[in-house]
């Protein structure tokens, strides 16, 4: 039942497009609130979070024009468009960005805004989480 409440919080938390408490926040509150096992929490939060910065880029496109000005969009489109040019690097500075302790919410939204593929940055973020 909490891994569930771990599992949606995370959800949650990412699907957030301003600046939010990170996902393991949550993780550590179930964690430590209700005695639940680290590993499958991790585990769950992991995929809660992944697929909650999924859900983010398919939505985020939709709603840009409305939430962020047209200078900031472009910078962050700018970002975006070096996301999508070697699968690879990209895949190497999604990874290497989610070990640190910025807030990915900046990076899924620039590669969203430029239309980057799923598939460039929710696999290494999901690495990244672990």
């Amino acid at each position: 039942m909490w891994y569930l409440a771990v599992f949606i919080a995370t959800f949650l938390v990412d699907l957030i497009p301003l600046v939010a408490p990170p996902a393991w926040l949550a993780m550590v509150f179930f964690m430590g609130k209700f005695h639940l096992t680290p590993w499958i929490v991790l585990v769950v939060g992991v995929a809660g979070s992944t697929l909650g910065r999924y859900v983010f880029s398919l939505y985020v496109p939709k709603i840009v024009d409305k939430v962020i000005k047209r200078q900031k969009r472009e910078d962050m489109e700018f970002i975006g468009k070096k996301l999508s040019q070697n699968l690879w690097q990209s895949w190497i500075f999604v990874f290497i960005y989610t070990l640190t302790p910025l807030s990915s919410s900046a990076l899924f939204t620039a590669a969203a805004m430029a239309k980057v593929k799923a598939v460039r940055t929710v696999p290494p973020f999901f690495f990244g989480k672990f």
